[in-house]
């Protein structure tokens, strides 16, 4: 008996280096260098789908046009939020939120160990460091 080859969709790409995830049931990364293994429920679960926006200046894509839109900031040099106090212009949204705290003084994200207070989140993810957190 003859077996037919079985191939992936063109959009599947295969080999090495072409962001595909394939997890088996133990959680272990999945091959999909060979065409055989694409299409094996045991061992993928999903598999991507073709993105839908991209980046109209670099290879960038993302199923977010928001996130594609911020990323061509980037590339444009665009700044189109500034800040209330001092006009500094910011390419996101949340950096000139963050960078507004300076002059507000507001420390929202505090530490539940010490009660230290900071602006930016990533301060208290490092602090925590201090307390073997």
């Amino acid at each position: 008996t003859a077996t037919a080859e079985i191939t992936p969709p063109d959009w599947i790409k295969v080999g090495s280096g072409d962001k595909l995830g394939s997890f088996g049931c133990d959680g272990s990364r999945g091959d999909l260098s060979s065409q055989t293994n694409w299409w094996n429920p045991h061992k993928q679960k999903t598999y991507r789908r073709p993105d839908k926006h991209r980046c109209h200046f670099c290879p960038y894509s993302s199923y977010s046009l928001h996130n594609v839109r911020s990323h061509e900031r980037t590339h444009t040099g665009e700044r189109p939020f500034s800040c209330s106090f001092c006009q500094k212009t910011f390419a996101h949204k949340c950096h000139k939120k963050s960078h507004e705290r300076i002059h507000t003084g507001e420390t929202p994200f505090k530490c539940e160990t010490c009660g230290k207070a900071f602006k930016v989140k990533s301060s208290l993810h490092s602090h925590r460091k201090v307390h073997g957190k």
